[in-house]
């Protein structure tokens, strides 16, 4: 081999081992070179821009949705109820403001959801309860009134019955004339006090006439 030869064939391979030096591990491929007919070891090179990382998706998760309105058809029903009460609180408390305007005309008045009551020297008043004040009023006087007592569910309370209860509470009222007055109470308690007051009432109209 000549001098010449052999010099530039080190001078060669000192420039690929250099090259190999600088590469960055596993870019390397084997390639055939033409101007030779041996076998070489280039560089690849790589992409000088990396792809952008893709952003990740939010995976849909219909379990959750269902979740979602399995609870809103739950607090459907409740929420109806709450609307419920306090549409009906809300109807109450108008109709005892109207019975307090109304009540302010007598000596005796009483308040329930079945009836508004109101006495005034020896006559009675009563009708049932709205939002804009008594309806379907009814006024008798007790000189009128023959016989008074307490009935529950349609039978004669004894005047020593303590605690009555019952589904329909009710005073009845009979005239000279034939007729019975029904007062409706809700409250038995309240009623035997409004039977023994009015019971004092027909007393003192009978003392007066005497």
């Amino acid at each position: 081999m000549e001098p010449g030869n052999s010099v530039g064939s080190c001078c060669k391979t000192l420039q690929f081992i250099g090259q190999m030096l600088k590469a960055e591990p596993g870019k390397l491929r084997r390639s055939d070179t033409s101007d030779r007919g041996s076998n070489a070891y280039i560089l690849r090179q790589s992409d000088r821009t990396q792809a952008a990382p893709r952003p990740i998706q939010p995976t849909a998760n219909p379990r959750g949705k269902k979740n979602y309105m399995e609870r809103g058809l739950l607090w459907l029903p409740l929420l109806g109820v709450f609307i419920g009460l306090a549409w009906a609180g809300w109807h109450e408390f108008q109709k005892v403001q109207a019975y307090e305007a109304w009540a302010t005309e007598f000596d005796r008045s009483k308040y329930d959801i079945r009836s508004m009551l109101g006495q005034r020297d020896d006559e009675l008043t009563w009708g049932r309860p709205t939002r804009k004040g008594p309806i379907d009023l009814t006024t008798l006087s007790l000189q009128q009134v023959t016989t008074l007592q307490l009935e529950i569910d349609g039978k004669t309370v004894p005047a020593d019955q303590t605690n009555p209860t019952g589904k329909s509470v009710e005073l009845a009222l009979a005239t000279a004339g034939g007729e019975t007055y029904r007062i409706p109470f809700t409250d038995g308690d309240l009623a035997r006090r409004w039977e023994k007051a009015l019971h004092q009432s027909l007393q003192a109209l009978k003392s007066a006439s005497a």
